[in-house]
């Protein structure tokens, strides 16, 4: 489900090249690819060379519900009724497996393929995501923060409010460099690069971000997918 990636980062530090060119997607698409998980990413977008949390941050938390979510979008409106094969192009959307979000990867009339986003949703408030294109970026995991906006009876989310983890207040667009000038305390800038190394500041950068960031993404649950 994807939000408009932020442009004019090709130059990266050159120990972590890869990430801006591989991880560089709309967080509408993330949430399409990942459209669940980012770009969530730009160039003002917190990263880390290890993943900094694990299944024991998301252990008894509620998460969201397994199926196909479809990214909010003003301007596409359509009976969500109908199959999937016959929504319209504008429709972003994605199957949240546990674990994972896959994106329909495949053009028409092609057998079905599938970008997969591997994600986690550690509890706190506000959830931080925290996701991975394994094919594009084995080694570089990206953050974004997620709010509930809703529970079925069972008590899973079937709709969210997404944004990304940010560096710190992002600089004019003016401005040469597009990494905050002001990174929160415990990021490190490496170039055109923000790095996080432990949990809580991105904790922090996911709270904060959700008054800096200009768009939010939301989705929700439509229903189960097929086997």
């Amino acid at each position: 489900m994807a939000m408009t990636c932020i442009t004019g980062c090709a130059t990266k530090s050159t120990r972590l090249g890869a990430i801006g060119d591989a991880m560089n997607r709309p967080l509408s698409r993330i949430l399409a690819m990942g459209a669940l998980a980012v770009a969530l990413a730009g160039c003002n977008q917190v990263y880390s060379t290890r993943p900094l949390f694990t299944a024991a941050d998301e252990a008894g938390a509620p998460a969201m519900k397994p199926g196909i979510w479809l990214l909010a979008k003003a301007d596409c409106t359509f009976d969500e009724a109908l199959p999937v094969k016959q929504w319209p192009k504008c429709a972003d959307w994605v199957v949240v497996r546990p674990g994972q979000i896959l994106s329909p990867d495949s053009a028409e009339g092609e057998e079905q393929r599938w970008s997969v986003i591997e994600t986690l949703l550690a509890r706190g408030e506000p959830r931080v995501l925290q996701w991975r294109e394994p094919e594009k970026a084995d080694d570089h995991w990206a953050y974004a923060g997620v709010a509930s906006r809703g529970t079925d009876a069972g008590g899973s989310i079937v709709e969210i409010e997404a944004w990304p983890a940010m560096c710190g207040p992002p600089p004019p667009d003016d401005a040469t460099s597009k990494v905050s000038a002001q990174p929160l305390p415990g990021l490190v800038i490496d170039g055109q690069d923000c790095l996080a190394s432990d949990a809580e500041p991105v904790r922090a950068s996911a709270a904060a971000s959700r008054t800096w960031s200009p768009e939010h993404q939301v989705a929700h649950w439509v229903r189960d997918a097929p086997p």
